[in-house]
């Protein structure tokens, strides 16, 4: 079997895996909320501390949406996590949660960090695609158009995923924990069409004209034998981004309308993501002798689908803070650097093309 075969096949096993591990069914409340030294510890604190006249809470809590109630289930959940070590018991999660410790009223700071990382190399992405766009406009009057819009409306949903992220994990909300899902399975779609228009594109970019009846009977055969690739380009195009849309509007619907399912959402996320990923190695494989830098969306695939073990780990944070999910947030931002340089290549690439052309 060749090497990208098996590649493939690797990567295919670990996202089975990864599915199997994430959508076991999940339990009614997390071991450490049952507990009754938990439960008697909250009550306590309730009474005695926000039932009268609660005191003010710092600046940092306040700002990030900590109330009362919430630093007595803070406070309880450290305080039970201390004396099950001590007594040399497991660590238990708390309402979904490993015991993390905050910072400047950040629940989960390694994570909130990690995103920032993420958020910056998709703004870094943005801004370069921006000027390269801006650049080649001013050098050449063929303008923007092709790719360009839509290479630079992934960057900017890349830079608004990470942002949720960041507001996710520094307080976890329902209404936080919605936008940060609901941007990131909005951003792995919006690649996947990023792709179909990619691949359905002509050489230099430009979108697949749409099909025209053949202006003379005699040159009918010849003219469908040379239109025949466009015209299933231009209806694929139209088909695929229509489909991709759907999805992504029923998808947000039935998660908004009917409880939360975190196993259906986790499974669309990895599909979506896993058929764009196939589309972009096809491509890019097929135009490797074309496109020089088809190689980095290649590593990108493959970085970001070897990061996606780290979500099979699942282990109490070090020192209150690092986690297995931290992890996969660290090791990803890396990964964006090959996936927008691609795009700028790409960009230059469609540019220089067209300038050939009219030469």
């Amino acid at each position: 079997m060749p090497r990208s075969n098996c590649a493939l096949g690797r990567s295919f096993l670990l996202v089975g895996l990864l599915i199997l591990a994430l959508t076991s069914p999940p339990v009614a409340a997390s071991s450490g909320d049952r507990l009754p030294e938990y439960r008697a510890c909250v009550l306590d604190c309730v009474a005695s501390t926000c039932n009268s006249s609660p005191p003010p809470l710092p600046l940092s809590q306040r700002v990030t949406f900590w109330t009362c109630d919430d630093n007595c289930r803070y406070d309880c959940m450290h305080t039970v996590t201390r004396a099950h070590m001590a007594n040399g018991d497991r660590i238990h999660q708390f309402h979904g949660k490993w015991p993390f410790v905050r910072a400047w009223g950040l629940q989960e700071p390694a994570s909130v960090l990690f995103s920032l990382f993420n958020l910056l190399a998709h703004l870094r992405g943005f801004l370069r695609l921006r000027s390269v766009a801006a650049a080649s406009t001013r050098s050449s009057s063929l303008g923007g158009g092709g790719l360009t819009g839509a290479y630079i409306a992934n960057a900017a949903l890349g830079v608004n995923t990470w942002v949720w992220s960041m507001v996710f994990h520094s307080r976890d909300r329902p209404w936080t924990e919605r936008m940060d899902y609901f941007s990131a399975i909005g951003s792995i779609a919006f690649s996947l069409v990023v792709a179909i228009l990619r691949i359905t594109a002509l050489p230099d970019g430009s979108p697949p004209p749409p099909p025209r009846p053949s202006q003379a009977a005699h040159s009918r055969a010849a003219s469908a034998r040379r239109g025949s690739g466009s015209t299933i380009a231009y209806h694929s195009r139209r088909l695929g981004c229509a489909a991709v849309a759907i999805f992504y509007a029923a998808h947000v619907t039935y998660l908004t309308l009917w409880p939360f399912d975190y196993g259906y959402n986790i499974v669309a996320g990895i599909v979506v993501g896993m058929l764009g990923n196939v589309l972009w190695v096809w491509w890019c494989w097929s135009q490797r002798r074309q496109r020089p830098h088809w190689w980095k969306m290649v590593v990108m695939v493959v970085w970001v689908t070897s990061a996606m073990t780290l979500e099979l780990l699942d282990f109490p944070p070090v020192a209150g803070v690092i986690d297995a999910h931290s992890l996969w947030h660290a090791a990803t931002w890396p990964a964006v650097l090959f996936y927008h340089g691609f795009f700028v290549d790409d960009l230059v690439f469609d540019f220089l093309e067209k300038e050939r052309r009219l030469l």
